[in-house]
């Protein structure tokens, strides 16, 4: 069934290196222009030059005019960030204090109207106090049976 010669015998088989001597050796892969040593390098991969035709004052990499003008747009932009939340909370304190009054109104027109039906009730009350009390005095209640 199986022959005696173990994965690295020899039996004509050579590695893709050519060297016989070696135990292993990853497969190299075809022939790709990335591993080519002459190739040029892609746009990405050049290293920017200066050019001293369009030097200005702003390259200055982060001292003097450059940084100023950083700063103060950091600035800037930082105060219209709080300028931006200042006027979200006095407009939510505005809207706040006009649901407040209006809650105050409805809940006084409430109570009048409550305290108007209330004093309604107590006339009638009054009223029926008085009729049966004039009814009693007209007209005296039965006397009672015993069974």
């Amino acid at each position: 069934m199986g022959g005696k010669r173990g994965w690295g015998g020899g039996g004509g088989h050579s590695t893709s290196s050519g060297d016989a001597n070696s135990s292993w050796n990853y497969w190299k892969g075809t022939w790709s222009p990335r591993n080519a040593k002459n190739a040029e390098a892609r746009y990405d991969q050049v290293e920017r030059r200066q050019d001293p035709h369009t030097v200005t004052g702003l390259q200055d990499a982060g001292t003097g005019r450059t940084a100023f003008l950083q700063a103060l747009q950091k600035a800037v932009s930082a105060a219209k960030k709080h300028d931006v939340k200042l006027r979200k909370i006095n407009e939510e304190r505005a809207s706040r204090q006009k649901l407040w009054k209006q809650y105050a109104e409805d809940t006084k027109r409430t109570f009048a109207k409550q305290k108007r039906e209330f004093e309604a009730g107590r006339e009638r009350q009054t009223g029926q106090d008085g009729f049966l009390l004039c009814s009693c005095r007209d007209h005296p209640a039965p006397p009672h049976r015993r069974p």
